[in-house]
Order: structure tokens, then C-alpha cells, then sequence
């Protein structure tokens, strides 16, 4: 009989444990699904946000202004580079 009782409780223990499991891992589940649902939001809120926007309302105005200047002029230069392969690929095929 006395082994029956200690059965009986390390039964409920065990059930009690993998209950708490479960809900802690709804619990974590839930909140991450929380934080994705705010990185979204963020996410697309800064899209419709602009640049100058993003830059007006900054606290680091200067590093952010010199990265959009960066930016455009990485960008300039990838423009520059291809326009200038298609010139020359141009060039050499009427050559031939």
C-alpha cells in the first residue's frame, strides 16, 4: 500500500512537471511570436519612413548622413562601372 502512495506521487509529480513545461513553453512561444509581430511592424514602418525622415528625427545625424552619401555614391559607382562594361561590349562587337 505504501508503495502505491509513493507511485501515485512521483506520478503526479511528473505530470506536474511536463504541465508547467508546457505552459512555459506556450508562454515562450506567445512572446516570440510577439516580438516578430514588433520587428514587423517596425520593419515596415521604417520602410514607409524616408531617409530624410529617419535623418531628421536621428540623434547621430552626421553618421547617418555620411552613409546615405556613401550609399548613393557606391551606387553611382556600380551605375558608372556597368554602363561603362556596356559601352565597351558595344564598341568591341561593332569592331568585329
Amino acid at each position: 500500500m505504501n508503495l502505491k502512495k509513493i507511485i501515485s506521487k512521483i506520478v503526479n509529480a511528473i505530470i506536474f512537471i511536463f504541465s508547467i513545461i508546457g505552459f512555459l513553453f506556450l508562454y515562450l512561444y506567445k512572446k516570440n511570436e510577439n516580438l516578430e509581430q514588433k520587428k514587423e511592424d517596425k520593419k515596415n514602418e521604417l520602410k514607409e519612413e524616408s531617409a530624410q525622415d529617419i535623418l531628421a528625427t536621428s540623434t547621430n545625424q552626421s553618421d547617418i548622413q555620411s552613409a546615405i552619401e556613401n550609399e548613393q555614391d557606391e551606387f553611382r559607382k556600380r551605375v558608372r562601372n556597368r554602363f561603362q562594361q556596356n559601352v565597351h561590349r558595344t564598341s568591341s562587337s561593332n569592331n568585329d
